[in-house]
């Protein structure tokens, strides 16, 4: 079995640029996942849940 574990906070210490779109971040991710025929999940650790 695969596992992979990632985290939507950014990898640096700095904060990220104002003028990012995340509509557009937003579409890009879901190009990029339709493309790989992969998908995301969430974990919440603290309740034992997983959407």
């Amino acid at each position: 079995m695969l596992y992979s574990v990632s985290s939507s906070q950014p990898m640096t210490d700095q904060p990220s640029p104002p003028n990012l779109d995340t509509s557009a971040q937003n579409e890009r991710l879901s190009i990029a996942l339709q493309a790989a025929q992969v998908g995301t999940w969430d974990l919440d650790i603290l309740n034992q849940t997983v959407w």
